[in-house]
């Protein structure tokens, strides 16, 4: 895994100058309206991406490797399933070659906190980590999203817990134009010091580009705060 870092005061900044695209995107994904996904893939310049639907373990994978299929039909676009559905999947010889093997890998919704206990320290996340690391896209969105970053929110009250890291000092709050107002005020209020936190509505994605630049796409907004204090996009270049 390669150790150049840029050099910047926040620690979610502290990505290598080789990582890849990044996408955290506010939920509904697969959808009409998420116009930022062609502009993705054209600039990963890729014809599959790989799915990991560990996230909807104990709603429905299948129909999430359905609908993505289906959805990225309309541009061209193989979807790979990688079947990651517990622990043993990301411990798994055969998956960990599947991530290998990727240049492209989206993470969709579901429950955030089945997906960070089976990801969180496992060979699959490290495989996923050194792929982004070394140039691959890497995308997810609502639960897919806020456990790549530390702290993360824990939706059954808005308190913080311990997310895997990926982005430290960096909070996603997904659903943010669909959330509980009171339950998102309560984590606006809590926020770590010097923890940006990105609200994020559906169909709405914050874009870290293969040059270290941010941009944000999509139908809805997106907010950015900083000890207490509402911010722009710039808080995070």
């Amino acid at each position: 895994m390669t150790d150049v870092f840029n050099s910047t005061s926040f620690g979610f900044k502290q990505i290598p100058i080789t990582a890849g695209i990044l996408g955290l995107i506010g939920g509904a994904e697969f959808t009409e309206d998420c116009s930022f996904d062609s502009i993705l893939i054209e600039r990963s310049n890729t014809k599959e991406i790989s799915v990991i639907p560990a996230a909807a373990a104990f709603e429905n994978p299948t129909k999430v490797i359905s609908n993505a299929s289906d959805y990225f039909k309309t541009f061209g676009v193989k979807v790979n399933p990688i079947m990651i559905l517990n622990r043993n999947d990301a411990l798994n010889p055969s998956v960990i070659a599947q991530i290998n093997d990727s240049n492209f890998i989206y993470i969709p919704g579901g429950s955030p906190l089945h997906l960070k206990s089976v990801l969180k320290d496992s060979p699959a996340f490290e495989a996923i980590i050194d792929k982004w690391h070394n140039g691959a896209s890497l995308v997810g969105s609502s639960a897919g999203a806020m456990v790549l970053g530390d702290p993360m929110i824990d939706p059954r009250g808005g308190a913080y817990t311990v997310g895997l890291k990926l982005l430290s000092n960096l909070t996603v709050i997904p659903h943010f134009n669909g959330g509980h107002p009171e339950r998102i005020s309560r984590s606006l209020k809590f926020a770590p010091k010097n923890t940006v936190i990105v609200g994020l509505d559906e169909k709405t994605a914050v874009i870290r580009n293969s040059d270290s630049t941010w941009e944000t796409m999509g139908k809805g907004n997106s907010y950015f705060y900083l000890n207490s204090q509402q911010k722009d996009i710039s808080v995070l270049n």
